[in-house]
């Protein structure tokens, strides 16, 4: 294993990640429709994502645990930015710029999303309440006091008329 083989898994980290931001910028525009099936299907788009970056990243640790001839737990990039030379050392400093780079896009488009997610979940809640309240009184009156004509047995209509 050398630092090419670390170069392309984070190519190939950083292609999943840029698609990663591709499908949180679809869902944006899918939870702004308010259309439930092809989120769900964006879900499982992204799942699939997901699950191979996590592979992708624990081939990359073991990769990299083997170049740097360290028993760390997680080497970082920085640490094989310093062991490469030349071309691969660029490489691997431009892989983190554009991996940091899409990361932050994703992070930030996932906060957004949630957000609207979020307003989302509060709209249909005061759209519940207002179908749904839960006064047991519609007249205004303090609380626990009895009104004068319940009190008297009587209406508030004069029936002697």
């Amino acid at each position: 294993m050398s630092i090419k083989d670390v170069i392309s898994n984070l190519e190939k980290l950083t292609m999943l990640q840029k698609s990663l931001v591709n499908i949180s910028m679809q869902k944006t525009e899918i939870i702004k429709s308010e259309d439930v099936e092809p989120l769900n299907q964006l879900i499982k788009n992204e799942s699939k994502h997901i699950q191979v970056i996590k592979k992708i990243e624990a081939d990359l640790i073991a990769i990299s645990k083997e170049v740097n001839g360290m028993e760390e737990d997680s080497p970082t990039i920085t640490d094989l930015i310093h062991l490469a030379e030349g071309d691969e050392q660029e490489r691997l400093l431009a892989l983190k710029q554009e991996l940091e780079e899409t990361i932050g896009a994703l992070t930030k488009r996932n906060r957004l999303n949630q957000q609207l997610l979020e307003q989302s979940l509060q709209f249909i809640q005061v759209s519940m309440d207002l179908l749904n309240p839960t006064i047991d009184s519609y007249n205004y009156e303090k609380p626990n006091q009895s009104s004068e004509y319940e009190e008297l047995n009587r209406s508030i209509f004069n029936s002697k008329a």
